[in-house]
């Protein structure tokens, strides 16, 4: 019985507890936020419409402008959040007035397709942003589970050495003949393996993970001006698109799908009064599954802004059609 509670302690000591917290990759506070997902120190979220309208507002001055029916509804859109239409009034006009516009047309044509490049690179931009972030949730989340696999290899290792000591001490009881003996050798041995092979269903691991730069904070809020999103990333995601969504937008559809994927947790649930302040602060302490939560949304959050991309390749390639058609 001796040997059986020193193997015991012993194996209790191996593992060190159920739950254990992990320290940063980087222990220097002052680098503890991982800067590489940051994007140049430019001035990304000044429009290059700001002369004419608030930085990051939804440009009234062009939602109300008439638009050329030779352009889809979402090439529309995509230069609505672009802030182009009035270019694309101005490239109609100028269609309609024959040869004598040409120059005029051309540098209204070179305008608009600078405009959507610079619009694309955007896009790319904060998708890069967005993917380096999913990344970063998703090395801490592999750490966690490397230690979650490492101590249930322990743990494991720990019900198999106390079972078989507990057979030995059974053996022996047998042996000298004493009953009492041999029996709780085998109740002991046998309650310290259940534990122990139970362990790796209650043990969790955490980690401290910083994201003040959080876009999935700007998404949640919903602000009349982004800080994090180019402006024209945001207007096209905040917008109420005409045909589409039932007169939602992308930024509330992209909330209804993290909730319905059950990344936030059952609605009223600990889980999810645990994972909003979590998910949309400026960071905390993360076990597996949020870190996991938290590289799904970012994910869903970068698929969504890349229909931006197609919508603005779509408005380039029906602006290069006219001009095809014009000559």
């Amino acid at each position: 019985m001796r040997l059986l509670t020193a193997v015991c302690l012993f194996c209790m000591l191996l593992i060190g507890g159920c739950s254990r917290l992990l320290a940063p990759a980087v222990h220097d506070k002052a680098q503890s936020f991982e800067h590489r997902c940051s994007p140049p120190a430019i001035h990304r979220n000044v429009s290059i419409t700001a002369l004419q309208n608030p930085v990051g507002e939804s440009g009234a001055v062009t939602a109300e402008l008439p638009t050329p029916d030779t352009y889809s509804a979402r090439a529309i859109a995509a230069a609505r959040a672009i802030e182009a239409l009035p270019i694309l009034k101005d490239i109609d006009r100028l269609e309609q007035q024959g040869d004598s516009q040409a120059v005029p047309l051309l540098k209204a044509r070179e305008k608009l397709i600078g405009r959507i490049l610079l619009a694309m690179e955007e896009v790319s931009s904060l998708s890069a942003e967005i993917e380096c972030e999913s990344d970063r949730a998703d090395q801490i989340a592999d750490r966690l589970q490397d230690e979650h696999s490492s101590r249930t290899k322990y743990e494991t290792l720990g019900a198999i050495v106390v079972a078989g000591v507990a057979a030995i001490a059974s053996g022996g009881a047998i042996l000298a003949g004493a009953t009492v003996a041999e029996a709780a050798a085998v109740i002991a041995g046998g309650s310290m393996a259940a534990g122990l092979g139970s362990l790796p269903l209650f043990a969790e691991s955490h980690q401290e993970f910083a994201h003040p730069r959080n876009l999935l904070r700007e998404v949640w809020e919903g602000p009349k001006t982004s800080t994090l999103f180019p402006p024209s990333v945001w207007r096209y995601l905040s917008r109420q698109p005409k045909a589409e969504l039932d007169g939602s937008n992308y930024r509330a559809e992209l909330i209804e799908s993290w909730r319905q994927e059950g990344r936030l947790g059952e609605p009223g649930s600990a889980v999810e009064h645990k994972r909003i302040p979590l998910l949309f602060g400026d960071g905390g302490v993360y076990e597996l599954q949020d870190l996991r939560a938290r590289s799904a949304m970012l994910g869903l959050l970068s698929s969504t802004v890349q229909k931006m991309h197609q919508d603005l390749e779509m408005l380039i390639r029906q602006v290069l059609i006219q001009e095809a058609l014009a000559e």
